[in-house]
Parts: C-alpha cells; structure tokens; sequence
C-alpha cells in the first residue's frame, strides 16, 4: 500500500510539472502569437497597411482617370480646374471628394481618408498628403504650448488661425480662445516674437479650415457677420484683411516654412492703402520662405508679401504668384519699402499700376519704392502701367540702394502716359546705389524714356543734392522700344535738376536693338542745364550695333561696338573677365547657351 501510495504522489507531481510546462508554454506561444499580430510587422499592423495602400492605391486610380476623362474633354488637351472637377465627380462615384484650384496645381482632397493629391500642369499625379490637423490650433490666440519664442513659435494650422492672426494684429475683430469666439480690444505688434506656417493652406479648399462654414470670427472689415460662413468671407468681397493694418504694425518673425498660402484674395480698389498678407512691417520685423498665390487689388502700396515696410527689414526666400493691380507702388515682394532688404525672393505674378499720381513711386517686379538693397532676386512676372515709373526688378530706386545679382525676365509695358521705364529699374533719383551684376532680359516698350538697365536718372536742386549711380558688370539682351521719348540699351536718359549728376556704366554690354525718337545703343541722351554738373564715364562699355542717334553714336571712346560673332566668342568673355582686376564683387563671366556671355553661377 504504501508503494502504491508513493507512486500515486510520484505521478501527481510528475502531472504538476508538465502543467506548468504545458502553461508556460501556452504562455510563450501567445506572447509570440501576440507580438506577431500587435508588433510593427505584426499581422493587424501589416493588415492596417495593407488596407491602407489598397485605398491610396484607388484614389490614385481615379485622380489618374479623372485626369484622363479631363484631358479628352478639354478642345486642347489641357487640365483645367473647371473641367477637372465634373471628370472626378464621374470616376468617383459617391466617394467625397474637394478639389481646388491652387493656381500651379489643382488639388483632390479625400475627405474620408483626410488624403490629398496635387495635380501640376505637366499633368503629373504627386503621392497622398496627408491632411494635419493640429489638435492646438489657434494656440496663436490663446497661447498654450506656445509663446513666441524660438523654442515655442506661435504655429498658424488653418485659415481659422491666420484669420484671428490677423485681427490681433489689428486690434480687431474677433480671435478664438479654448474655440470660443472673443471680441479683440487691443492690437499685439508680435515684436520680437515668433510665427510659423505649420502647412500648406488654401482659401478655396475647406481642408485648409477647421470650419469653413463657421460665421463668428465677423466680417474681417468688421461688419456684422452676413452668416455666409468663412470661406465667403475669405473668397468674396474685400476678402482678407492684411496682418498689420495700418497704422497697427507687425514687428515679428513670420517663417513660411516653405509652405504655400493660396488664392489670397483682397478686393478694395481705390479705397485703401497698405495691402498684402501683411500690411505694414515694422521694427526689424523678419519675413522668409513664403510662397503665395491670388488676387489683389487695392490703391496705396500693393504687394504679395508686405504693401508697406519701415527700416530694418529683412525679406527673404519668399516668392510671390499674386496677380497684382494698384494706383502707387505696386511690387512682387514690396509695395513701398523706405529701409527694407530683399533676398533670395522671385515674382511671377503680373503687376499693373493704373492712374498713379505719386512721381516718386511705381510698379516693379520685386519692389515699387525705396528699398535699402535688393539682392540674388528674379522677376518674371509682366510690369505693366500708365502715368508711372516702371522697372523689372524696382519702380523707384532713391537714397543708397544697392541692387545685385538680380535678373529681368518680365515685359515691362507702358501702356499710355508713362514717365520712365528699365529693365532693372524705372528711374534713379537722389540715389548714391550701385546696380551690380544684373540682367535685363525682357522687352522694354511703349511711350516715355526707355532703358535696358535704368530707364532715367535724375536728381533734385534742393539743398545741393548730388545724384551718383554705377552701373558695374551688367547686360541687357531684349530689344528696347519707345514709341515718343528717349531709349538707350543701358540707359534711357540721364538727366536734368540735380545740382551733380554723376553716371559710370562699367564692364557692361548691350545687345538689344533700340527704338526711339531720339535713341542710343548704350545711353539715349544726355540733357543738362546751367544749374547742372553732370559727368558721364564709360570703362569698358560694348554694344554690337551700329550706332543709333545718341550716345552710342559716339565712338571716341565712350563705347566700343563689336559684331555680334565678336560677342559671341571666348575672346570677348575673357576681355569681360580680364576686366574685373580686383573688383572681387564682380560675378565672372563665361559662355552662355545662347553663345552670348552670361555670369557664372
């Protein structure tokens, strides 16, 4: 018995160990069976993705045929946004769907999977966006996690928060704090203070809005709410209400990012003065790698990025797609700029000035007034107006203000009365700047005083003014035409009033062909008058025409004409570049694709 007994315990223990073996090994198994459905490569994880690229995988499909439907519908081919959007409604089904028209792009917002696509204009489908919506939106407004500093930048996520930006800045309207609406009582300059733009955004896509249909934020020209929603409010009427109205001035840092605002659109014509995304800048204010697209129009001091800047500021990286139309200093980049620098910053949209009466202002592609310098800056845009100065890259060019390394691709057209127009710059006047190392390759045309590079230089008698410009390392390429007046290859005019008129064109050249009643291949006319020092050098100056009425007439040393072949030969780009001696700002020269010398990047 007892034997009996010692086998029986023998066996329950022998039973107790394999059940905890057997548990521990049922144990291990699930945990493996768990990592292996729950890990990063886990079965859910892998079925999530999956499931995932499945849907991106159908999107795609029917932005693709969408794309397909549109390019037969369309009489030549191309994708528009007003045939695009009834070709996706088609494919989609009853799938949601947003598109908007983003100026370059056309984009296709998924509402569902919250997913975007960007369609550019070579037709070329971009992979999904995904949409961020930042649960602290509006932390400009009511602070949080972020306070401005560089650390915590104040962060714009949506429309919602570039709109209360915008009334803080002003001291009006109305802001969001904790997503309540609160009436503005006072204007914040943000000095000092840090801004960024998290994000794309679009006025036209409700994807850019946490609400777009929300109506209390108010009229941003605070009128009672039309209940039409924020969108409206945005995309009709007046529109948008720039950062830093008049005379509240925005004296932050605002870093774009590189992000894209698209279609900004602001609408008072003849009414108001200061207009852009941002209005007035002051204080060092700082503004960088912005992209922006839409419509203004308005009177005083027009712009994409900033309508009115005070001394001290500093744009830079930004590019401006805005199609622009004012009254008085009308610019890409700046309306009107007393002590501002601009660089690294190009325009495409078209700038147009219309009946201006200011002499001392103008359109330009970059910058319509003042400017402390301009540099490395590129316009393409068409500069068009009447009764104004015109330039490619700036109107006005007054006090010292240097421009370099800037180049004109734009037309720049006067379309009636116009005073003064340059492939660089409209006029120079009471200035001490240099233009350096810049191009001109667009057409210069219409009445008034015609230059490739400066369309006039003048001056002022007051108080014993002395007026002094160097034109250093320069070309112009286009054709230079005015159907009345004065046109000169580098320069239009030098003129008349100031007690010293000074003028030096160096190591520059012209190509263009040049029209005028009265023209020259490199100046079109000096005029002078008993008041007047005026002093004209040349120090290597070529141009291969033969010469016109005017300076470029003179041969006696002023200027030195070359055939075209003789241009367009390594001979005359090492006489450039033996030229520059030990002037080290000097780009060096080197042969262009089109056979004539261009700078070396």
């Amino acid at each position: 018995m007892r034997r009996i007994m010692e086998k029986i315990k023998g066996r329950k223990a022998i039973t107790l160990i394999a059940l905890v073996v057997t548990i521990v090994v049922i144990l291990i198994l699930a945990g493996i069976t768990v990592g292996m459905v729950t890990s990063d490569n886990g079965i859910l994880k892998e079925t999530k993705k999956a499931k995932q690229q499945a849907e991106i995988d159908n999107e795609k499909s029917i932005v693709e045929r969408a794309k397909m439907l549109a390019m037969m519908r369309s009489k030549n081919g191309a994708i528009t946004y007003e045939i695009f959007e009834p070709a996706l409604k088609d494919e989609a089904g009853k799938m949601s769907t947003d598109v908007s028209d983003a100026g370059d792009t056309i984009e296709v917002l998924f509402t569902e999977s919250n997913r975007y696509y960007e369609i550019d204009q070579d037709g070329n489908v971009s992979e999904p966006q995904e949409v961020q919506k930042d649960e602290n939106a509006g932390d400009i407004t009511k602070g949080g996690r972020c306070d401005g500093s560089e650390e915590k930048p104040y962060e714009i996520n949506c429309i919602e928060d570039l709109v209360a930006f915008s009334n803080i800045s002003n001291g009006t309207g109305i802001k969001l704090e904790n997503g309540q609406a609160v009436t503005i009582t006072r204007a914040d300059t943000f000095q000092n203070k840090n801004v960024i733009l998290t994000r794309n955004l679009n006025f036209k896509s409700k994807y850019s809005y946490e609400n777009s249909e929300r109506t209390d934020f108010g009229n941003l020209n605070n009128d009672d709410t039309d209940g039409n929603g924020l969108m409206t409010e945005m995309t009709t009427g007046t529109g948008f209400m720039p950062i830093g109205y008049d005379p509240s001035y925005f004296k932050g840092n605002f870093d774009g990012r590189k992000n894209t605002i698209y279609n900004l659109y602001i609408s008072n014509f003849g009414e108001e003065k200061n207009r852009g995304l941002f209005g007035t800048i002051y204080g060092n204010a700082h503004i960088s790698n912005l992209i922006i697209t839409g419509t203004i129009d308005s009177n005083w001091q027009v712009a994409g990025i900033a309508g009115y800047c005070g001394d001290n500021i500093n744009i830079k990286n930004c590019i401006n797609k805005v199609k622009l139309t004012g009254e008085n200093a009308a610019g890409g980049i700046a309306g009107f700029a007393s002590g501002a620098s601009i660089e690294n910053c190009k325009n495409y949209g078209q700038i147009k000035i219309v009946d201006g009466y200011y002499s001392y202002t103008g359109a330009g592609g970059i910058a319509g007034s003042g400017v402390r310098k301009i540099e490395n800056c590129q316009n393409y845009g068409k500069v068009t107006g009447t009764k104004q100065r015109l330039g490619g890259i700036l109107a006005y060019q007054g006090g010292e203000t240097n421009i370099n390394n800037c180049h004109n691709y734009g037309n720049v057209i006067s379309n009636d009365i116009s005073l003064v127009t340059g492939g660089i710059v409209g006029i120079a006047e009471n200035t001490n700047g240099t233009i350096l190392n810049c191009i001109n390759e667009g057409e210069i045309s219409g009445n008034g005083i015609k230059g490739g590079i400066v369309g006039g230089i003048t001056g002022s008698n007051w108080n014993n003014a002395t007026s002094e410009i160097n034109i250093e390392n320069c070309f112009n390429k286009e054709n230079i035409n005015s159907t009345d007046s004065y046109a000169g290859g580098i320069i239009g005019r030098q003129g008349t009033t100031a007690i010293k008129n000074y003028l030096y064109i160096k190591n520059s050249y012209n190509i263009g062909n040049i029209k005028g009643k009265i023209s020259g291949d490199i100046i079109g006319a000096i005029t002078t008058d008993t008041r007047t020092e005026t002093k004209t050098e040349f120090s290597n100056v070529y141009y291969s025409l033969e010469p016109a009425i005017g300076i470029g007439s003179l041969t006696s040393g002023e200027a030195t004409l070359k055939t075209k072949t003789e241009i367009k030969s390594q001979a005359f780009v090492d006489l450039l570049n033996s030229n520059i001696g030990t002037n080290t700002d000097w780009k060096k020269w080197k042969m262009g694709s089109d056979g004539y010398p261009t700078f070396v990047d």
